[in-house]
């Protein structure tokens, strides 16, 4: 068995940006529709997701598992050269057992 490492950009949140989209309106986070994203250049990726929280406090230990099931993997994949890469290690290490059977 082989092991991959896939490193998120700066902050898992960097995926968050990356399909930010498709997570707003949902737990209070809110995105200007002409606001230009570009998921692999903020620094500071939860300020940016707290500067886009409307009436209430970013917290990671909660929003991030609940962004996480709520986020278009979709715009992720699209917007994130990290998430990508993530999805194509993925597919690498597990194609072969899933076309083999038990």
């Amino acid at each position: 068995m082989s092991a991959v490492v896939a490193i998120v950009e700066r902050e898992y949140e960097a995926w968050f940006i990356a399909a930010a989209r498709s997570l707003h309106g949902k737990r209070g986070f809110a995105l200007d529709g002409a606001e230009s994203i570009d998921a692999e250049t903020p620094r500071n990726a939860k300020g940016w997701m707290a500067e886009h929280m409307a009436g209430r406090t970013y917290r990671e230990t909660s929003d991030q598992p609940a962004f996480s099931a709520l986020m278009d993997l979709e715009q992720a994949f699209a917007g994130s050269r990290s998430f990508r890469k993530l999805c194509s290690e993925w597919l690498k290490q597990t194609r072969p057992r899933l076309c083999d059977g038990p």
